[in-house]
């Protein structure tokens, strides 16, 4: 199980946070604070695997992100600034390989789960 730091940028706000996967859902904690002075109370919010479509890691020179796109937006209502079905998060340098495993572990997961989905609709 990885975990990744995390920070993004909500408007007013700036965000920071830990991502990491559990068996069947997608766990991200996060604090926000209003203009970078006034922490608010830490959140964690949890999206299972059949609401994910998939999570891309991008890396250049300068950034890297982890992108994490969803069919459904139901899991990241109080997530801030989720756009159109996609969260963005930056992640540190020192932090790229952990990012990339959580990438392709959730991604595998999510594979698994519509497979196992799958073979139990041709049983019923």
């Amino acid at each position: 199980m990885a975990v990744v730091p995390f920070t993004m940028d909500a408007g007013i706000s700036s965000v920071s946070g830990v991502v990491r996967d559990a068996e069947d859902e997608l766990v991200i904690e996060y604090q926000s604070k209003i203009l970078g002075l006034i922490p608010t109370d830490i959140k964690t919010i949890r999206i299972p695997f059949r609401e994910i479509d998939e999570v891309f890691f991008s890396s250049s020179l300068f950034k890297t992100r982890l992108r994490i796109i969803l069919k459904t937006l139901r899991s990241i209502s109080s997530f801030p600034t989720p756009k159109q079905g996609e969260i963005q998060l930056k992640i540190a340098r020192k932090n790229r390989q952990q990012a990339k495993a959580l990438a392709s572990s959730v991604n595998l997961s999510v594979s698994k789960y519509y497979m196992e989905e799958d073979e139990n609709d041709d049983f019923v």
